[in-house]
Protein backbone atom coordinates (compact mmCIF):
# COMPACT_ATOMS: atom_id res chain seq x y z
CA UNK A 1 0.00 0.00 0.00
CA UNK A 2 1.36 3.41 -0.97
CA UNK A 3 2.15 5.96 1.69
CA UNK A 4 1.11 8.81 -0.55
CA UNK A 5 -2.18 9.13 -2.44
CA UNK A 6 -1.89 8.49 -6.15
CA UNK A 7 -4.55 10.98 -7.26
CA UNK A 8 -5.73 14.46 -6.43
CA UNK A 9 -9.04 13.09 -5.09
CA UNK A 10 -7.13 10.75 -2.77
CA UNK A 11 -5.00 13.62 -1.54
CA UNK A 12 -8.08 15.79 -0.86
CA UNK A 13 -9.87 12.93 0.93
CA UNK A 14 -6.82 12.25 3.08
CA UNK A 15 -6.40 15.91 3.99
CA UNK A 16 -10.08 16.31 4.91
CA UNK A 17 -9.91 13.16 6.98
CA UNK A 18 -7.27 14.71 9.20
CA UNK A 19 -9.28 17.87 9.96
CA UNK A 20 -11.11 17.84 13.31
CA UNK A 21 -14.92 17.98 13.20
CA UNK A 22 -15.09 21.35 14.97
CA UNK A 23 -13.37 22.92 11.95
CA UNK A 24 -15.74 21.40 9.44
CA UNK A 25 -18.94 22.79 11.02
CA UNK A 26 -18.02 26.48 10.44
CA UNK A 27 -16.83 25.61 6.93
CA UNK A 28 -20.16 23.94 6.17
CA UNK A 29 -22.08 26.92 7.58
CA UNK A 30 -19.99 29.36 5.54
CA UNK A 31 -20.55 27.25 2.43
CA UNK A 32 -24.29 27.33 3.05
CA UNK A 33 -24.32 31.12 3.42
CA UNK A 34 -22.22 31.63 0.28
CA UNK A 35 -24.47 29.25 -1.66
CA UNK A 36 -27.55 31.10 -0.41
CA UNK A 37 -26.14 34.46 -1.52
CA UNK A 38 -25.07 33.14 -4.93
CA UNK A 39 -28.50 31.57 -5.51
CA UNK A 40 -30.45 34.71 -4.62
CA UNK A 41 -28.10 37.18 -6.30
CA UNK A 42 -26.97 35.45 -9.50
CA UNK A 43 -29.52 32.70 -10.21
CA UNK A 44 -32.70 34.71 -9.67
CA UNK A 45 -34.92 35.77 -12.58
CA UNK A 46 -34.65 39.34 -11.22
CA UNK A 47 -30.84 39.40 -11.50
CA UNK A 48 -30.99 41.75 -14.51
CA UNK A 49 -32.55 44.59 -12.49
CA UNK A 50 -30.13 46.93 -10.69
CA UNK A 51 -30.24 47.59 -6.98
CA UNK A 52 -28.21 47.45 -3.78
CA UNK A 53 -26.31 44.25 -3.02
CA UNK A 54 -28.25 43.45 0.15
CA UNK A 55 -31.54 43.97 -1.68
CA UNK A 56 -30.71 41.03 -3.92
CA UNK A 57 -29.91 38.80 -0.94
CA UNK A 58 -32.40 39.65 1.81
CA UNK A 59 -35.28 41.92 2.72
CA UNK A 60 -33.91 42.88 6.13
CA UNK A 61 -32.17 46.00 4.80
CA UNK A 62 -35.60 47.42 3.89
CA UNK A 63 -37.09 46.46 7.25
CA UNK A 64 -34.26 48.41 8.90
CA UNK A 65 -35.00 51.44 6.69
CA UNK A 66 -38.69 51.32 7.62
CA UNK A 67 -37.92 51.17 11.35
CA UNK A 68 -35.53 54.11 11.01
CA UNK A 69 -38.18 56.11 9.14
CA UNK A 70 -35.98 56.53 6.05
CA UNK A 71 -37.80 54.21 3.64
CA UNK A 72 -39.38 56.89 1.43
CA UNK A 73 -36.18 58.91 1.13
CA UNK A 74 -34.20 55.76 0.43
CA UNK A 75 -36.59 54.74 -2.37
CA UNK A 76 -36.21 58.15 -4.03
CA UNK A 77 -32.43 57.93 -3.71
CA UNK A 78 -32.38 54.41 -5.19
CA UNK A 79 -34.50 55.47 -8.17
CA UNK A 80 -32.23 58.47 -8.74
CA UNK A 81 -29.19 56.20 -8.67
CA UNK A 82 -30.43 53.07 -10.52
CA UNK A 83 -33.27 54.34 -12.72
CA UNK A 84 -37.02 53.69 -12.97
CA UNK A 85 -36.83 49.96 -12.08
CA UNK A 86 -34.96 49.00 -8.91
CA UNK A 87 -34.64 45.61 -7.23
CA UNK A 88 -35.64 46.12 -3.60
CA UNK A 89 -35.74 42.51 -2.40
CA UNK A 90 -34.84 39.07 -3.74
CA UNK A 91 -38.37 38.70 -5.13
CA UNK A 92 -39.56 42.30 -5.67
CA UNK A 93 -38.84 45.34 -7.82
CA UNK A 94 -39.98 48.94 -7.37
CA UNK A 95 -41.12 50.79 -10.48
CA UNK A 96 -41.15 54.57 -10.70
CA UNK A 97 -42.52 55.17 -14.18
CA UNK A 98 -45.92 56.79 -14.91
CA UNK A 99 -46.24 54.97 -18.24
CA UNK A 100 -45.72 51.61 -16.55
CA UNK A 101 -48.71 52.18 -14.27
CA UNK A 102 -51.14 51.48 -17.12
CA UNK A 103 -49.29 48.33 -18.09
CA UNK A 104 -49.07 47.02 -14.54
CA UNK A 105 -52.40 48.09 -13.04
CA UNK A 106 -54.51 47.95 -16.19
CA UNK A 107 -57.24 45.42 -16.81
CA UNK A 108 -55.96 42.09 -18.24
CA UNK A 109 -52.36 43.10 -17.68
CA UNK A 110 -51.29 39.68 -16.41
CA UNK A 111 -49.57 41.12 -13.33
CA UNK A 112 -50.55 39.89 -9.87
CA UNK A 113 -52.15 42.60 -7.77
CA UNK A 114 -53.01 42.62 -4.09
CA UNK A 115 -56.17 44.35 -3.01
CA UNK A 116 -56.78 44.99 0.65
CA UNK A 117 -60.25 45.31 2.04
CA UNK A 118 -60.15 48.69 3.73
CA UNK A 119 -63.55 48.34 5.40
CA UNK A 120 -63.37 47.74 9.10
CA UNK A 121 -65.47 44.89 10.32
CA UNK A 122 -67.11 44.98 13.72
CA UNK A 123 -66.08 42.02 15.83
Amino acid sequence: MALYPTSVCGFVAQSFGSIPIYYSIPVLMLSFVIGFIVKRRYLSPLRKFPGPFWASVTRWWMVRQVFQGKHEHNMLRLHAKYGPIVRISPFEVAINDPEAAKSIYGHNSGFTKVYHNLERRAC
